[in-house]
């Protein structure tokens, strides 16, 4: 079997510089019984001590954090902002290392044992797509951590999103994978170090809501992802509890389970490896109308270095075709 790395491409399309998205779920107040809970209560001064901070407290992902057994239902949209997929997502976790990941779904039904360096699954074989993947990404790792966050430099801003004033946090030299800088920051409730929105180029929008502490660690209820003003998902935890005891047979794979063979790979780490293909064009129409925004495309990548099975994931209809058309000309080492 020809073994592929799966990656996902961001094309970015920007006419001068990128504004605060507008979206339908703007985050929500967060309630005084929430903010009680922790004795975090003045944000620290320095952006890059917020966002150190943050990555510490934000999550189940934490290797400090008791067993945790969290369920979730979950709602996907097509490219178009459609209703695709409903499901429902369980965890059961040990330690970073050790944990069992399940999704059930009339469209995707795979159950995942990690253990070390044992990767098996059953049910469908393939790599969990996007935006499945990001179910499990933002309840359990909403920030990168610490160590991805040590090395860069920060500033800092006061955002209001309707209602709700946010203190927000921006990487000062993330680039994407053209030549423009691809703006990305963090904000945070006003008062305590909890990760409300998450912004990526002006239009991919994360809201964290229904904010709760479980096991010291803030974890949002509602997850809301959107891009372009567009719908990708949502998720809503349902139950979440830290059993004394997690019985070890949780995690054994049955004997029918298969390795996870696929890769995942960020475009952060293919920009170095492309060697071929059309550059991604701005479309005349979209920029006289000022249409800017980010397209997401997913695809596979063959052992031989080239593009195949692309698909859109999101992004806006005007920009869509034109980053299809050059992504898939793209080749790799």
């Amino acid at each position: 079997m020809t073994h592929r790395a799966l990656s996902i491409f961001v094309a970015l399309f920007a006419i001068v510089e990128f504004g605060a998205a507008q979206t339908a779920n703007q985050p929500a107040s967060t309630s005084a019984s929430q903010t009680a809970a922790t004795t975090t209560t003045t944000l620290p001064k320095d952006p890059k001590d917020l966002m150190l901070l943050a990555a510490r407290v934000n999550g189940l992902g934490s290797p400090d954090m008791k067993p945790w057994h969290l369920k979730a239902n979950y709602q996907t949209f097509d490219a178009d902002g459609n209703p695709k997929d409903q499901g429902v997502f369980e965890e059961w976790w040990a330690n970073p290392t050790k944990y069992k990941i399940s999704y059930a779904s009339k469209g995707f039904n795979q159950v995942e044992y990690r253990d070390g360096d044992k990767d098996l699954v059953t049910g469908d074989a393939e790599m969990v797509l996007l935006p499945e993947e990001m179910i499990q990404d933002y309840l359990v790792n909403p920030l990168p951590g610490v160590k991805d966050l040590e090395p860069l430099r920060y500033s800092s801003t006061s955002k209001m999103f309707g209602p709700v004033k946010l203190k927000c946090v921006e990487p000062t030299h993330l680039k994407s994978t053209l030549t423009i800088q691809l703006a990305k920051y963090y904000c945070f409730s006003q008062k305590i170090a909890v990760i409300r929105m998450e912004n990526l180029g002006g239009s991919f929008d994360v809201i964290f809501n229904g904010i709760a502490v479980a096991g010291g660690h803030f974890i949002a209820n509602q997850i809301s992802v959107g891009n372009a003003n567009v719908p990708l998902l949502s998720v809503t935890v349902t139950n979440m509890d830290f059993p004394t005891k997690m019985d070890d047979a949780i995690f054994v794979a049955p004997a029918s389970a298969i390795p996870v063979s696929p890769i995942r790979i960020k475009p952060q780490e293919l920009a170095g490896r492309r060697i071929g293909g059309k550059d991604v064009l701005y479309p005349s129409d979209a920029k006289l109308k000022r249409i800017q925004g980010l397209v997401m495309l997913e695809c596979d990548i063959s052992k031989a270095g080239d593009v195949v099975d692309l698909r859109v994931v999101s992004g806006p209809k005007e920009l869509q075709q034109s980053s299809y058309d050059a992504v898939k000309t793209w080749k790799y080492k």
